[in-house]
């Protein structure tokens, strides 16, 4: 049984791909998960075996997409209408993908990990904001979220991120039990599964496949489940975030995509390349928002914000990840490197760029680069303030983005997302 839950509807795609010229992540299962069958995209898929350009891939279709963490929607192709921010003491939900918010407060954390190993702190007397949150798409009031916190009696750094829950709206919260062979502190980030949510945990034991715990009923009980394949394409997920880490500014922490060649029997993180002319230190900087493309039964994207030097942005696989070569792009309109890097659902890229409109207005713009393009061209007449290209992601059929620190997101329909 294989499933991916960033798996898109081939009727969205075909409608993108005529409109527009432009979510770890893992899935899980426990032992009485029930068989999930979704539809998928049918278009031809062109690639090379060793691309030498963006443009030398062809015309490309993604089978599934996936990033490697949250970001304003857990899974943007599924439940493209249940959002969540982050915000100063609270998460922003809605259910109706952004035309209502409800707010869950989340002071309660604080006091909900005082006494675990890993305490979530207020930081010079305001209340604590969560890195991410995710909405149980079937039970309303149940939000998970990930808190940056320290170790008991130390502080941070390092910083541990800790995996909590509400089901009551935000009154009470709890710390998620960690599987056995992993603790809180290793845990990655929450994601919805098939069958529910899952939290990602990363194994003690070096080298090892990731642990899951996931409940099925909005948290009311967890238990062990297992990483899943993709319905279709490569067998390939994401690993669990980093944990126990100092500032992203300061260094860059990697993040594990996992393989499996027996339809998810047994697992193998992937290694990045090492020795002479090997130039990536690490397959992915954990620290940005990364996504896996698959292309075919073996064939796959990996496009990396934040990557290490050099920083090869957009690499190709064609032997599920075994090994990885570097797909030049062209020069973005600013000479600048790319940010907020994505794939849009028919195949484009997307990137935001710096751009001046006037004397004195300065903001974001978007980029695009087609599928077989050789230029980058710029939307035209959009231009954004105060955007962090970090929360860029494309969500069905809207691409989303705020400011990073809690700001109000905004969206646009990606059939306007075009130049």
């Amino acid at each position: 049984m294989r499933y991916q839950r960033y798996l898109l509807p081939a009727t969205l795609i075909l409608a993108l791909a005529t409109t527009a010229c432009g979510t770890g992540t893992t899935t899980a299962k426990s032992s009485s998960a029930p068989a999930v069958s979704s539809s998928q995209s049918t278009a031809s898929t062109t690639t090379t075996a060793d691309p030498s350009s963006w443009a030398s891939l062809g015309t490309v279709r993604s089978l599934w997409m996936a990033f490697n963490r949250p970001g304003i929607a857990a899974d943007p192709a599924a439940h493209p209408d249940d959002l969540a921010v982050c915000r100063t003491g609270a998460v922003d939900v809605s259910a109706n993908g952004g035309a209502t918010w409800a707010s869950v407060p989340t002071s309660a954390v604080v006091t909900a990990t005082a006494a675990s190993p890993y305490p979530v702190t207020k930081l010079a007397n305001a209340e604590p904001t969560c890195t991410s949150a995710v909405v149980d798409p079937s039970h309303p009031k149940t939000v998970y979220a990930t808190f940056n916190a320290g170790k008991a009696p130390y502080g941070m750094p390092p910083v541990f991120t800790i995996p909590v829950y509400t089901t009551d709206g935000g009154q009470t919260w709890h710390i998620v039990t960690a599987p056995i062979g992993a603790s809180a502190g290793t845990f990655g980030q929450f994601e919805v599964t098939p069958s529910g949510v899952a939290a990602i945990f990363a194994a003690m034991a070096s080298r090892s496949s990731a642990l899951v715990m996931e409940t099925a009923d909005g948290g009311a009980v967890w238990h062990s489940a297992t990483l899943l394949c993709p319905k279709t394409g490569p067998c390939l997920v994401w690993g669990p975030s980093a944990s126990g880490i100092g500032s992203c500014a300061m260094s860059a922490y990697a993040q594990p995509i996992e393989a499996s060649m027996n339809d998810g029997k047994t697992w193998t993180v992937l290694q990045a390349p090492s020795g002479p002319g090997s130039p990536i230190p690490m397959l992915i900087n954990g620290c940005g928002l990364n996504q896996l493309v698959a292309l075919s039964a073996s064939a796959v994207l990996l496009i990396g914000n934040g990557t290490t030097e050099p920083a090869e942005t957009v690499r190709f696989s064609h032997n599920n990840g075994k090994s990885w070569v570097n797909v030049p792009l062209p020069s973005l309109p600013d000479d600048s490197a790319p940010a907020g890097l994505q794939m849009l659902p028919n195949g484009t890229l997307i990137s935001a760029v710096f751009t001046q409109t006037s004397a004195t207005t300065y903001g974001d713009a978007l980029a695009l680069l087609k599928p077989g393009a050789t230029a980058w061209c710029t939307v035209p007449n959009l231009t954004i303030t105060n955007m962090d290209p970090s929360t860029l992601q494309a969500v069905g059929s809207s691409l989303w983005w705020n400011d990073g620190q809690g700001g109000t997101p905004q969206s646009k329909p990606l059939s306007q997302i075009q130049c």
